[in-house]
């Protein structure tokens, strides 16, 4: 019988059904913001 593969998140490396777990996809959105803001007020 063929087995499930399991899927590991790329970030926490905890298992996930998507290649990046929510958890990580969120941190990873609020940081990417965060970054975009700070660029943003630079060029002020």
């Amino acid at each position: 019988m063929a087995e499930a593969k399991k899927q590991l998140c790329m970030i926490c490396a905890k298992p996930s059904t998507k290649t990046i777990c929510a958890a990580c996809s969120e941190r990873l959105r609020g940081e990417a913001l965060n970054k975009k803001k700070k660029e943003e007020k630079r060029k002020e």
